[in-house]
């Protein structure tokens, strides 16, 4: 969760995706889920270990629940390529 930005929320990729490659997956997985409602855009931030990838997601009506089962969705949509 982001403590400056309220309904905003970061999820962690378990690798990076190209642009076009997270425009696909954003759009496959919102055209085959009923949880449509949601922004989301990439991103990134620096960890020992180098670049790490997230997913921002906003969304004022969302909750854990939702949030996980959208990360599940592209964990799975990532692992499947």
């Amino acid at each position: 969760k982001d403590c400056d930005r309220r309904h905003t929320y970061y999820f962690k990729l378990p690798s990076f995706l190209t642009w076009d490659q997270f425009e696909t997956t954003t759009i496959d997985i919102r055209n085959n889920s009923g949880y449509k409602t949601y922004d989301v855009a990439q991103a990134a931030i620096y960890d020992k270990s180098g670049i790490a990838e997230f997913v921002r997601v906003y969304d004022p009506g969302t909750d854990l629940e939702g949030l996980q089962l959208l990360r599940q969705k592209y964990h799975t949509e990532i692992q499947s390529r």
